[in-house]
């Protein structure tokens, strides 16, 4: 995102030569080659700096030539990230998308707005549904020019069928400049009304967060370790063979390797055979090992594919908003000895909390 809006800066804060033009369109191209979850605002602030560079009369050609080589240097440096596996990077994206997109579009709307984000973002969306209108109104404004082209990602992420897990920061991100844009067209008293509902949306949608900061300085969440040193030594001490593999989540990678991964380990999303569908969506397969943390773990135990006892904290007396006492434990998971999955023979409760790891 720093570097989409340093691109876009960089052509619309100035009056930059051909040089300066292919500059900005190179660092917008780099932010959406950086992080695909940008890439659809890297796009849209593309087209908002050629509807700026118009309307000061830059020329078509100067345009052309410009936007063609910025997006073949920035087509270079990604090639270089990807170490030039074109066709691996690929597949490997379209089969990550494959678990994201599902359903009608009223049905991805509905999940997305009653089950994937909760009740509590529901006053951010009512919000950003709100000011749309009065982007409309106001739509030569610069700001509000700007807003606009902020929110087409998401009617186009809607129109895709793609605003699933991860996409209320598309909302988030909209919401900042969408209210931006508004408070500069109202007196100064409504402004600050509108900043205020805004502050509340913002903090009713970070209630689960503010719970976590209240359990960590409270010491009802434990930042730390729970098991001994030994244990520590024997997760970093398996090793992927040609009989199992290794599959370890991305809190596994961060918390007992500090992402310096072994050679042949499997990252779990990709534990499922191509076009199959997510790990998540799947019981753990025979004849590998599992090292997965407790938020993986939780969700296997909610699709009844392993049954282990997960130590609580509630701080409302609910389920609902309840977090994990240990969030650095590391589960050792043996899928042959699980008695929690369908079909499979074992005599244990399917896991052991091995390791944890504070940063």
């Amino acid at each position: 995102m720093a570097l989409t809006l340093a691109g876009l800066a960089w052509i619309d804060c100035g009056n930059p030569g051909r040089g300066g033009i292919f500059f900005g369109f190179w660092l917008l191209f780099l932010g959406a080659s950086t992080a695909s979850r940008t890439t659809f605002f890297s796009a849209s602030f593309a087209l908002l700096a050629l509807v700026i560079l118009w309307r000061r009369k830059v020329s078509a050609a100067t345009l052309g030539w410009t936007l063609g080589l910025a997006l073949a240097a920035a087509f270079g440096v990604f090639l270089l990230m990807i170490q030039g596996h074109l066709v691996e990077f690929w597949n490997s994206y379209v089969f990550a998308a494959h678990g994201r997109i599902g359903g009608t579009r009223w049905e991805a709307i509905k999940h997305f707005l009653f089950h994937l984000q909760g009740v509590t973002f529901l006053p951010v969306e009512l919000l950003w549904l709100a000011a749309l209108p009065l982007l409309l109104r106001f739509r030569d404004r610069e700001l509000s020019r700007m807003a606009l082209f902020t929110v087409l990602p998401v009617f186009l992420l809607i129109y895709m069928r793609a605003l699933g897990n991860g996409g209320i920061w598309f909302i988030y991100w909209a919401l900042f400049v969408v209210v931006a844009a508004w408070s500069k067209e109202l007196s100064p008293g409504r402004a600050r009304i509108l900043q205020m509902i805004f502050t509340g949306a913002l903090l009713a949608s970070n209630f689960r967060s503010l719970l976590v900061v209240t359990g960590l300085l409270s010491g009802a969440i434990k930042d730390g370790p729970p098991g001994p040193p030994a244990l520590l030594a024997e997760a970093r001490s398996l090793e992927s063979a040609a009989s199992h593999t290794v599959l370890l989540d991305q809190e596994t990678a961060r918390y007992v390797f500090d992402y310096r991964i072994p050679p042949g380990f499997l990252d779990w999303n990709y534990g499922t055979k191509y076009p199959g569908s997510l790990a998540i969506e799947s019981p753990p397969h025979p004849g590998d090992l599992y090292l997965l943390g407790p938020i993986n773990i939780q969700m296997l135990n909610e699709d009844q594919y392993l049954h282990l006892p997960q130590p609580r904290w509630k701080p409302l007396g609910s389920d609902r908003w309840s977090f994990d006492r240990f969030p650095q434990t590391v589960f050792l998971i043996n899928p042959q000895d699980c008695t929690g999955l369908p079909g499979m023979p074992g005599h244990h409760d399917g896991g052991t909390p091995v390791a944890g790891l504070t940063e």
